[in-house]
């Protein structure tokens, strides 16, 4: 998504636990690792208080960081580059890459003395004066960057969706990829950010492949009204995405980065509950996974822009302006460890295709992800353990302290006798985790009770 305001703002930057181990000498990506992060404005427009925002970010064990230094605001006089340091963006980006992060450096936005309308470089001058730009920038963050991504949104703008407007996006990026690769030979080359599927098709039927390392994409869908706009429908999407993309690349998937998806908070048409928000990305985090193409994800954003609770554009933040923590942040910094580094095996079918549990590994430990897409209707889950000795488990929403468990429950409801072996869970909209020696557990029973999740408006408080 592109804030248009005066200072062109985009995206951002992340930190990691101090428990994470330190980079390497080189900015290179870790196969066997996700990178979780959000995004800020820090590197235009200085917006917010970046210390208070950098130690949330820390307690909340994020790994990567997204952030730009607009062509505008580098080239200043036509013909004249100069890269002012505020101090932030150069400060986030030296500490994801000490610990070992990611760290995503757009090249993005027109420039007023070269593009028609201040929109994108077409002309053989803006083009040559958009690289001379790149390498200026990407000199100045060589062996820190571990991306550079040439554009943000290209798609964004009515009549840049098209075949043609991409295929001059791709000259674009055929004459800056080698020449950023030129100043930074560490770095890796990402692609402008896809919004939609066609938008999608347009840029790889273009060429873009075959010279990027990872492509972005935007897949939000907040903005698609009732019944399109859920995590379930953007599950959906992504996995058209993926044949788009198989389509294009020989029938093999290629590295994506999804470097901006989110759900605003905002009190309007197009905004959602601070709950719903939560439950969002709750469901999100634990269901990204299930995609091995994407290696990272990234929030937007990570503040509040402002304190107006009317704005779409303002609300998307897992913190409010003055940096008091959400209940979104609380569901970011409990599943950002199984995200990072659990291992994704399966999803347990259930016989209903609205009822989810996913099964992960995680320090040694099983971990079931559960919840349903119902509006309406709750769904109980039977679990039996036939394990001699069952040990007990932990069970928590996500974003909640947990509990221990131990295995055994009587059905009072039914007037059944007590089974020491099974448990019973209650799933709703927020994904609950179960966590311990899952080995010899399997689900014994399932039922739909109708539950609205709301109260009629006329007993609203």
């Amino acid at each position: 998504m592109r804030r248009v305001t005066a200072f062109f703002i985009a995206a951002a930057a992340a930190l990691l636990l101090p428990g994470i181990a330190g980079g390497t000498e080189k900015n290179e990506l870790r196969e066997d690792q996700f990178y979780l992060g959000a995004c800020f404005h820090f590197g235009s427009s200085a917006t917010g208080d970046v210390d208070a925002n950098l130690a949330l970010f820390e307690q909340a064990g994020l790994n990567a960081g997204r952030d730009e230094r607009a062509w505008q605001f580098v080239e200043w006089k036509k013909g004249e580059l100069r890269y002012f340091k505020n101090g932030l963006i150069e400060r986030m980006a030296a500490r994801l890459h000490d610990r070992g992060g990611c760290f995503i450096n757009i090249l993005c936005y027109g420039h007023s003395g070269y593009c028609d309308g201040g929109r994108t470089p077409k002309t053989p001058e803006a083009i040559e004066a958009f690289c001379r730009y790149a390498e200026f920038v990407a000199g100045e963050l060589r062996g820190v960057a571990t991306f550079h991504q040439v554009w943000n949104e290209w798609d964004a703008h009515p009549g840049t969706d098209t075949l043609e407007s991409h295929r001059e996006y791709v000259k674009l990026l055929a004459a800056a990829a080698p020449r950023i690769r030129a100043v930074d030979p560490e770095a890796k080359i990402m692609s402008t950010s896809a919004t939609m599927n066609y938008k999608l098709e347009n840029l790889l039927k273009a060429g873009a492949l075959q010279y990027v390392d990872a492509l972005s994409l935007h897949p939000y869908v907040s903005w698609r009204g009732p019944g399109k706009d859920t995590v379930e429908f953007w599950y959906e999407l992504m996995g058209r995405m993926d044949q788009t993309i198989r389509k294009y690349n020989h029938g093999k998937s290629f590295p994506v980065y999804i470097t901006e998806i989110g759900w605003p908070a905002s009190m309007n048409e197009k905004g959602y509950t601070e709950a719903t928000q939560a439950i969002y990305a709750a469901q999100l985090l634990c269901s990204i996974r299930t995609f091995p193409f994407v290696k990272g994800l990234l929030w937007y954003d990570f503040q509040n822009d402002n304190s107006l609770p009317e704005s779409h554009e303002a609300n998307f933040g897992l913190i409010r302006a003055d940096t008091t923590p959400k209940p979104v942040y609380y569901v970011f910094a409990d599943l950002s460890d199984l995200v990072r580094n659990g291992k994704f095996l399966r999803r347990i079918d259930v016989g209903d295709p609205k009822v989810w549990i996913l099964h992960y590994r995680l320090h040694g430990d099983d971990v079931y992800a559960m919840w349903n897409y119902y509006p309406d209707r709750n769904t109980e889950i039977v679990f039996r353990n036939t394990a001699p000795s069952p040990a007990p488990v932990s069970v928590r929403h996500a974003g909640r302290p947990a509990v221990t468990m131990q295995w055994g429950r009587r059905d009072w409801l039914r007037k059944q006798p007590r089974k020491t072996n099974e448990l019973a869970f209650t799933l709703r909209g927020m994904p609950l985790l179960v966590q311990g020696d899952l080995s010899k557990v399997l689900p014994a029973g399932v039922e739909s009770i109708p539950f609205p999740r709301e109260l009629p408006q006329v007993k609203q408080p």
